[in-house]
C-alpha cells in the first residue's frame, strides 16, 4: 500500500520541477518583501540559468540583479543574457562582494548541495544588508512522499544515495540551524506543494518557503538579518 501511495505521488511530482522550486511564487514573495522598494539590490547565489532571477526581474522591472554561480555553462549562458556573474566556489571562496551589499539574497535549492554549510550561510548573511532578507529554498524531508518512503523501507526522494544532495533538511532543523547563536531570525515560512496548492505552514508539507532579517551590524556566524526560507520537496 505505501510504495502505491509513494507511486502515486511521485507521478504527481513529474513535471512540475518549477512548482516544486517555488518559481511560481518567488517573484511575488520578493515583491513582498522590498514592500514600497522598487529598485533594490538582489544576489542569486547558485542562480543557474537565471529562472530565479528572471521571476523577480518580472515583479519587480527596476531591480539591480547580481548572480554568482560556478557551471560554465550556466555562467555563459547568465553573460550572454545580461547578468552580472561572479564565478566562485562557494565552500571555499569568500563571495566577491562587500559586507550589506543587497537587499535581497536569494540562494535557492543549493544549500542542500554543500558540506561547508556554516560558511556558506555565513557569506550569505555577510553580503546581506541590515534589515535585508535572505530566502533559502530548499527540499523538505519531512515531506509527505519522504516519510512515507521511509515507513515503506525506502530512500527518502529528497536525499538519494546516488542523488546530488549532501545534507536532509526538515522545516525544524533548518529553522534551528539558521537561529542557532541567535544570530539570525526565521521571519516567514511559505509552503510550495504540488500544482501550487497551499498547505498550512503546520503540517510538514511537500515544501515551505522561509525568510529572515538582519537586524544588527554585528558579525558573528550569521549576522542578524530576516529570512525567508522554503521547502520544495
Amino acid at each position: 500500500m505505501y510504495k502505491a501511495i509513494y507511486n502515486y505521488l511521485a507521478r504527481l511530482k513529474a513535471g512540475t520541477g518549477d512548482e516544486t522550486n517555488g518559481r511560481h511564487v518567488l517573484g511575488p514573495l520578493i515583491a513582498g518583501l522590498c514592500g514600497t522598494k522598487t529598485a533594490p539590490h538582489v544576489l542569486d547565489v547558485g542562480a543557474g540559468y537565471g529562472k530565479d532571477l528572471l521571476a523577480v526581474k518580472a515583479a519587480l522591472p527596476g531591480a539591480s540583479t547580481a548572480a554568482v554561480e560556478t557551471y560554465p555553462q550556466a555562467v555563459a549562458f547568465l553573460r550572454k543574457s545580461g547578468f552580472d556573474v561572479a564565478s566562485v566556489n562557494l565552500e571555499r571562496d569568500a563571495l566577491p562582494f562587500g559586507a550589506a551589499s543587497f537587499d535581497i539574497v536569494m540562494c535557492n535549492q543549493v544549500i542542500e548541495h554543500t558540506k561547508e554549510l556554516f560558511w556558506v550561510v555565513s557569506e550569505l548573511a555577510r553580503v546581506c544588508k541590515v534589515g535585508g532578507h535572505l530566502v533559502i529554498g530548499v527540499p523538505n524531508l519531512g515531506s509527505l512522499h519522504n516519510r512515507l518512503a521511509l515507513l515503506a523501507g525506502r530512500q527518502p526522494p529528497a536525499i538519494h544515495v546516488f542523488g546530488p544532495h549532501v545534507r536532509g533538511f526538515t522545516i525544524p532543523g533548518l529553522r534551528d540551524f539558521l537561529e542557532a547563536g541567535n544570530t539570525l531570525r526565521v521571519e516567514r515560512v511559505r509552503v510550495v506543494v504540488l500544482r501550487g496548492a497551499q498547505v498550512e505552514r503546520c503540517r510538514l508539507p511537500r515544501g515551505a518557503r522561509y525568510a529572515a532579517r538582519r537586524r544588527t551590524r554585528g558579525h558573528a556566524l550569521l549576522p542578524r538579518r530576516r529570512l525567508d526560507f522554503a521547502h520544495s520537496q
